[in-house]
């Protein structure tokens, strides 16, 4: 009777100890859509999710200082065994390659309004916080280094109507 009740005891203790289920990417669904910078910020900028399928998405994002491209990104957020994932690389225009290889960052955090990505590797690259604000609304964190010292870069994002 007692071993019974030991057994019974450790297969309720290992359930609820059990790890939470890594994100996913289907809970981005907040983030797909076009997204452009509010009239009137000094770096206009645009960036756009297609809607999560098969555990992925794909995006884009380009710089616009004076109306003209000058900085493109080709991003992608996929699920693995361990949660989010995020690639990206950067391209000037006529896609000449500024990263040699995709830059990589892991959620640690993700829900309804908000993912956090950490940068993997030792790169200048820190963090990327994308929370939403409002349901046409999200601002956009980046944590880097330039010349050695720290630099966070604020980039509030507003969701354009389809056409």
């Amino acid at each position: 009777m007692n071993r019974c009740l030991f057994v019974i005891a450790l297969a309720l203790f290992t359930t609820t100890i059990r790890a939470a289920d890594p994100p996913r990417v289907a809970n981005l669904t907040w983030l797909a859509g076009t997204w452009k910078s509010p009239a009137g910020e000094k770096t206009p900028s645009e960036e756009t999710w297609v809607a999560p399928t098969g555990g992925s998405m794909m995006g884009m994002f380009r710089m616009m200082p004076g109306g003209k491209p000058s900085l493109y990104e080709f991003l992608l957020i996929e699920d693995d065994a361990d949660g989010v994932v995020m690639r990206f690389r950067h391209y000037r225009p006529g896609m000449v390659d500024v990263d040699k290889e995709p830059l990589i960052l892991r959620s640690t955090e993700t829900s309804d309004k908000r993912i956090v990505l950490e940068a993997q590797g030792n790169g200048p690259l820190k963090k990327i916080v994308y929370e939403r604000e409002s349901a046409n609304r999200v601002v956009v964190t980046v944590d880097t280094t330039r010349e050695s010292k720290p630099l966070r870069l604020t980039i509030p994002l507003e969701r354009t109507p389809p056409k």
